[in-house]
């Protein structure tokens, strides 16, 4: 991929004031043609990150359209995220991301291919009526700088709570191919829906047909033991039902 051009920067930065860098582009004229209004998806946002001037360029929605409030974004992927959601439990996860990414990521800077991944993060936010979203934050690089390093990246935001199947965070990093397709060739997931060996034994019985009351006796243990057991796995999980947590697991 190309280098941003120079004037790209430019003309971004004087469509979009400073001050109000959650307000959707009304309308650009960034690839030449003639001035077109933006095209505005619910749900979803797009940006630039530009790492020289630590600041972000919206090209698309906002973050009002994704958890109902506005939120001035100035950092990356790597800290918008627990900027935006404001949890202990992201900010742990991505630290221990970065633990395990690190040293992938720079071979990456030191070999100058760094343009040809594509960072996907799948985390949670509060929204502004108290309930969570999940979100679904994939980053490209669009330009290095002669040592490899990022200078600026594409980004976008999707609403993805209605499609989300499981209740784990993911982190993944995907390299294009000579087709120009993406495969992943990393995936983290956090582990706080990890179940317990007994746990497994009980919802592997569950997938065969099986009652508390059946499970009891094959496993020896109380059948109130079994339905604490099948009690916990639904919290893990966020599951109402058994139907669902079973749905859930196998995701």
């Amino acid at each position: 991929m190309k280098q941003i051009p120079d004037h790209f920067l430019v003309e971004l930065n004087n469509l979009i004031n400073a001050k109000l860098y959650n307000h959707p582009v009304a309308e650009t004229s960034l690839l030449g043609q003639e001035t077109l209004p933006a095209i505005h998806t619910a749900g979803a946002m797009m940006y630039i990150y530009d790492y020289t001037l630590q600041r972000c360029f919206i090209l698309n929605g906002n973050t009002q359209s994704i958890l109902g409030y506005t939120h001035f974004l100035d950092s990356d992927i790597f800290k918008l995220a627990h900027t935006i959601s404001d949890s202990k439990e992201v900010s742990a996860f991505l630290d221990d991301v970065n633990n395990k990414i690190r040293s992938c990521y720079q071979t990456y800077i030191d070999q100058h291919e760094l343009k040809s991944l594509k960072f996907s993060f799948e985390y949670k936010a509060k929204r502004v009526r108290g309930d969570f979203g999940w979100l679904a934050h994939q980053m490209t690089v669009l330009s290095t700088d002669h040592n490899g390093n990022p200078v600026t990246s594409m980004n976008v935001i999707t609403d993805i709570t209605e499609f989300k199947r499981d209740d784990k965070m993911h982190f993944m990093i995907s390299m294009k191919d000579k087709d120009q397709l993406f495969t992943t060739i990393l995936k983290l997931s956090d582990k706080k829906n990890s179940l317990s060996e007994r746990e497994l034994q009980i919802l592997n019985l569950l997938k065969l047909g099986k009652s508390s009351q059946e499970i009891s006796v094959l496993l020896n243990i109380s059948e109130h033991t079994v339905k604490q057991h099948r009690k916990n796995m639904l919290q893990k999980f966020n599951a109402k039902n058994t139907a669902e947590l079973l749905s859930k697991e196998a995701a």
